[in-house]
């Protein structure tokens, strides 16, 4: 894990892989008062949290916010940035409305298009 100032960046690369986190382990193990920006760098995952599910490609963010989920992953590769619950929520409003929403790469400015590849 790196870090932009007091920013914990994690970058994964992993094959197909299915990862559940139950209510139980998030209970016990998870970080509450987190939530999680994530840039797909390459493939595809679904994410299902609650109600919500979201599909993210290359070049694309989702938000997932600490609680019980399943996320279905094929090969590929992703930045993460761990931000903290208080202040993510005080600038877009409770994580519970924006968590598991996907950000299409289509939807970003231009300048930040460039510096991804993919569909």
């Amino acid at each position: 894990m790196s870090s932009i100032g007091q920013l914990p960046i994690s970058h994964f690369s992993h094959t197909a892989v299915r990862t559940e986190a139950t209510a139980d382990a998030v209970r016990r193990k998870g970080p509450h008062g987190r939530v999680y920006a994530v840039m797909k760098l390459s493939g595809r995952d679904t994410v299902q949290q609650g109600d919500r599910e979201a599909v993210s490609r290359t070049g694309d963010f989702v938000v997932l916010d600490a609680r019980p989920s399943v996320i279905q992953t094929e090969t590929g590769g992703a930045l993460v940035l761990d931000l903290p619950r208080e202040r993510f929520e005080a600038v877009l409003g409770p994580s519970r409305l924006s968590g598991v929403l996907t950000v299409e790469r289509s939807s970003l400015p231009r300048s930040w298009r460039t510096h991804t590849s993919g569909t």
